[in-house]
């Protein structure tokens, strides 16, 4: 019996550089969600439950509680790419803190 190997597919470089080039069109919402999770890694889930609080806007990080460790109080700090801080930048003069991230 033949046992089904998990396949994991990564983009290839090329392919990142092509959805980079056509995210000019998404709207400013969509293009900080596509970045967070090509920059920062970020789950759907997690960009889903993204605060304003989560950001360290002066050291340049995002703070995120864990959704892997159910049950344990970890928290991961990642750092924010130039591409993604600029992205986020232009999100925020649009819709200024105190509005919900992600409506």
């Amino acid at each position: 019996m033949i046992e089904d190997k998990k396949i994991t597919k990564y983009l290839e470089k090329h392919e990142i550089e092509l959805l980079v080039k056509y995210s000019v069109k998404l709207t400013i919402q969509n293009r900080l969600q596509f970045f967070l999770m090509l920059d920062a890694g970020l789950r759907v889930s997690e960009v889903i439950d993204l605060k304003y609080s989560n950001f360290d806007f002066r050291s340049r990080l995002l703070k995120l509680k864990s959704l892997k460790k159910r049950g344990k109080d970890v928290s991961r700090t990642i750092p924010l790419s130039r591409r993604l801080f600029l992205v986020l930048s232009d999100f925020i003069s649009e819709r200024p803190p105190g509005k919900d991230l992600n409506k």
